[in-house]
């Protein structure tokens, strides 16, 4: 969790919350899609594990 956009660009997975339930998904510090809140907990599971298998492939 960042405190706003500018922190979320320097993230691999950055979430910046907004209004109406909703929170920004940064990926690699660029905005990509909004998430509703109660779908927010087990997608965030989803995005961390796919990112770090991806990182332990590329080493």
């Amino acid at each position: 969790m960042v405190n706003g956009p500018g922190e979320a660009n320097m993230t691999n997975i950055g979430i910046t919350g907004g209004g109406n339930n909703t929170h920004m998904i940064y990926i690699d510090g660029k905005k990509d899609h909004i998430v509703k809140e109660k779908d927010l907990a087990p997608y965030l599971e989803e995005l961390i594990r796919k990112k770090a298998s991806d990182k332990s492939l590329k080493q």
